[in-house]
Order: structure tokens, then sequence, then C-alpha cells
């Protein structure tokens, strides 16, 4: 098990025998929890669909749900009949 450690200037420092395991330019994915920072690479070949928990879905389809949207004009009826759709 490797330490890693938080320097003064807030900065975490790895050791290089660690970062050898990942390829440069390595995405990774951060999460604080009570435990403290756990990291995950990520997948950058694969959609957020594929690569995350279902827990994480939800909420990313919940705060696209909540999030605020542009005005924009409701749509008449007669806007959207058969007549005039295509105009």
């Amino acid at each position: 098990m490797a330490i890693v450690e938080r320097g003064k200037d807030g900065g975490l420092y790895v050791p290089p025998d660690l970062l050898r395991q990942f390829q440069p330019h390595a995405a990774f994915e951060v999460q604080a929890d009570a435990d403290g920072l756990v990291l995950r690479t990520v997948d950058r070949g694969r959609a957020f669909w594929q690569r995350s928990t279902v827990a994480e879905r939800v909420k990313a389809i919940r705060e696209w749900a909540e999030a605020d949207r542009p005005s924009a004009p409701d749509l008449t009826l007669d806007m959207m009949s058969r007549e005039t759709i295509y105009d």
C-alpha cells in the first residue's frame, strides 16, 4: 500500500512507483467521502452510462431534471396540427 500526502500548498503528492502503474494523461474521477478521497480511473472510451453505477446515473438524471431550462414559447395546438407541422 502506498501513502499519498497532502502538502502545505494543498497538493496531493503521489509516490513515483505508484504513478508508473498508469499511462500518461490517465484521467481520474475524484470522490470525497467520510473516510477521505477515492480516485477512480476514467475510461474516456466508454460512455457515462457504461462506466457509472446505478446510483451515479440516478443522481445525474435528477440533476438534469432539476436544472434550469431556457424559457421557450409554448406550442399551440394550431402549431402542432397535421396541416401546419411541416410549414
